[in-house]
């Protein structure tokens, strides 16, 4: 009884330690440091983060009744061409090897003072590409619209490029508020290796190394009791 018991502790610590777990591959996702740590900020060719509301890490209820921190942006045209749409990204760059990526971040986007014809697009891109979309027409003062963008794919081993892109086919305004604000938090990309392999913690690894040798000392113990005496 007491062997099994032994080895199956060491089978589920052998278990625990293969197990893969998932490595969070973004800086500061949450905004948590109060600013853009981690976090590259670049405009558009004709684009702007925010003129009168310059980009900023401020709280605001992204998720429906959580106020907590977020990416602020005020995002548009810098010379008004009709039908263009400007502003500007967040980016990030990693390494990985070849496996699964899962991102999610959750986004809003409202306006303060006055109607707008648009209060924008925000879009999620992997090494350019675009994987998920969160738009907004026309918006009046004091509606929110929220939303999360999502995606979930496989990527080869090498560096790769995420990217949170803040669009309007409007010039950006000059005086705080007049221009709807986008708001980006709890941005998140989990990287699981492919085959489910994955370096075990160092608690893993002891928990392992015990139970297996806590089973060899008893079977070499057993064996020795079951060894017939010398005549």
């Amino acid at each position: 009884m007491r062997i099994g018991l032994l080895l199956s502790a060491a089978l589920a610590a052998t278990a625990v330690a293969s197990a893969a777990s998932a490595a969070q591959e973004l800086v500061n996702g949450a905004f948590a440091t109060g600013d853009f740590t981690g976090w590259t900020l670049t405009p558009t060719a004709n684009g702007t983060l925010g003129f009168g509301a310059p980009p900023a890490v401020a709280l605001f209820s992204v998720v429906s009744g959580v106020p907590q921190n977020a990416a602020r942006l005020a995002v548009g045209n810098v010379t008004f061409v009709p039908g263009d749409f400007e502003g500007g990204s967040l980016s990030q760059t990693f390494s990985t090897g070849a496996g699964e990526l899962v991102f999610s971040t959750d986004v809003a986007i409202t306006a303060v003072h006055g109607s707008n014809a648009n209060g924008g697009t925000i879009s999620v891109l992997l090494d350019g590409v675009s994987l998920d979309s969160f738009s907004v027409g026309s918006i009046s003062t004091g509606d929110i619209f929220r939303d999360q963008l999502n995606f979930d794919q496989l990527v080869l081993a090498g560096s790769h490029t995420l990217s949170i892109l803040a669009v309007r086919d409007f010039q950006s305004s000059g005086v705080f508020g007049q221009t709807p604000f986008q708001y980006i938090t709890n941005a998140s990309a989990d990287f699981t290796p492919s085959g489910g392999g994955s370096v075990p913690e160092p608690a893993s690894w002891a928990m392992m190394l015990a139970g297996l040798g806590a089973t060899g000392a008893i079977l070499r113990r057993q064996r020795q009791i079951a060894r017939p005496l010398a005549s």
